[in-house]
């Protein structure tokens, strides 16, 4: 694996991707930092065979049980965490169709404002015309 003072885009030898396992970046803040977790081996080899790995198969389903608790783990707090995203929204949702119910409301009762201001302007503009159709015919 590429120490700090090497480029980060060395890759891994054959034997490394086999038997190691390598987190991806974390994706929230809520993820654990990547690190990397060696699974067991058993390198042992008799003469004249070539260099394979042999995996203890106890410790290999040791490894892939943490392994499954960790990615249970980073699923309920994922989880967790989209659950009160979700809440968040569904909050912002409800205030916002409350405003929208306020505004409309309010809008209703300037509408009736208006109408009820227009209708006085004209009932006192036909009253002045009566006053100086009636005037001028006296």
């Amino acid at each position: 694996m590429p120490s700090s003072d090497q480029d980060d885009t060395t890759t891994a030898s054959a034997s490394d991707s086999e038997t190691s396992y390598v987190p991806r970046i974390p994706t929230s803040p809520l993820s654990p930092p990547a690190e990397t977790t060696r699974m067991p081996v058993n390198s042992s080899r008799s003469r004249g065979e070539l260099p394979t790995a042999r995996y203890n198969s106890s410790a290999v389903l040791r490894y892939l049980l943490s392994r499954l608790d960790e990615m249970i783990q980073e699923i309920e707090i994922r989880t967790a965490v989209l659950n009160e995203a979700q809440a968040a929204c569904n909050n912002r949702i409800d205030e916002l169709e409350q405003l929208v119910a306020r505004l409309q409301v309010r809008s209703e009762v300037q509408a009736t404002r208006i109408q009820r201001t227009r209708t006085a302007d004209r009932t006192l503009a036909n009253t002045h015309r009566q006053e100086m159709t009636a005037a001028l015919t006296k």
